[in-house]
């Protein structure tokens, strides 16, 4: 038998009758969390064979984009498959961040510390499909307070180091496009390199030092070269002359020479200001 309840205005669907819990150590304020039936056997429904499924993810939250609602799938469908024991309820919202991460950067949108608030849409619908389709145990018991899970997510954001199919060094060029620095004008007479080009580099330099600890990083010269758009066999000697010009202008040193196999470690001389001013 299902206990009747009604939403607590946080469900996607309120008003319907809210899933029973199988789990007596759960509180009434935690079965009030829980997605409604109707919701359970739509999520459900994605399961079936041959059934579309995102048909469902469009409909109930038709104002979500395709590509997250792929993102949620992606997380719920392989869980739905695993066995209890195996499924891993702490990587949920840390591989939703990641694949919406991933989304954001292709946009080429700046990518800041605290995720957008209009993502908190994406995480209600992955808290529904996690609760409708009992994806988590006893272990986890914060599934059932949607702001938790909320700022679960927000941290695992800000601590992600590149998204789901990217390097950091791909990111990095993908947040020097979102938000670049800015050269200052002493460039103009210490490299006659392209402005756009030398930004992009130095912009990518200065993301990648702040991401890692001790501020070096590799830069190989022919994905840095076809990252500035360089195709083919010009890639390589493309990235290393655009390298060498922001080392000779003072704004990245050499920390390690390059070896066979193996590029060059460079630092980001971040007390240059007067080279350069941070991205706003």
């Amino acid at each position: 038998m299902f206990d009747a309840c009604l939403s607590d205005g946080n469900d996607t669907m309120p008003g319907v009758v809210l899933l029973p819990t199988l789990r007596s150590n759960l509180t009434m304020g935690q079965m009030g969390a829980m997605p409604g039936l109707e919701l359970e056997q739509k999520w459900r429904s994605i399961a079936e064979p041959g059934a579309e499924p995102l048909e469902f993810l469009r409909k109930a939250y038709g104002s979500i984009s395709v590509d997250y609602r792929k993102a949620v799938h992606g997380i719920v469908w392989p869980a739905l498959g695993a066995p209890p024991n195996m499924r891993e309820p702490f990587r949920y919202t840390f591989d939703l961040a990641r694949s919406l991460l991933a989304i954001h950067a292709k946009a080429a949108k700046a990518v800041n510390a605290v995720p957008p608030a209009e993502y908190r849409k994406i995480v209600e619908m992955l808290i529904d499909g996690v609760l409708s389709l009992s994806l988590i145990g006893t272990s986890s018991p914060e599934w059932f307070d949607r702001e938790t899970i909320w700022l679960e997510f927000a941290d695992a954001w800000e601590k992600i180091r590149c998204p789901d199919g990217m390097s950091p060094i791909e990111f990095a060029f993908k947040k020097a496009q979102a938000a670049p620095l800015e050269l200052t004008e002493v460039w103009a007479t210490l490299s006659g390199a392209s402005p756009a080009r030398l930004t992009l580099v130095a912009s990518a330099g200065w993301y990648l030092q702040d991401e890692e600890k001790d501020g070096e990083f590799f830069m190989p010269v022919e994905l840095v070269g076809e990252l500035i758009g360089v195709r083919g066999a010009a890639a390589p000697m493309a990235g290393s002359r655009i390298l060498d010009e922001l080392i000779k202008g003072g704004l990245l040193i050499v920390t390690q020479e390059a070896a066979p196999k193996r590029a060059r470690r460079l630092k980001f001389v971040v007390k240059r200001t007067d080279l350069y001013r941070p991205p706003a």
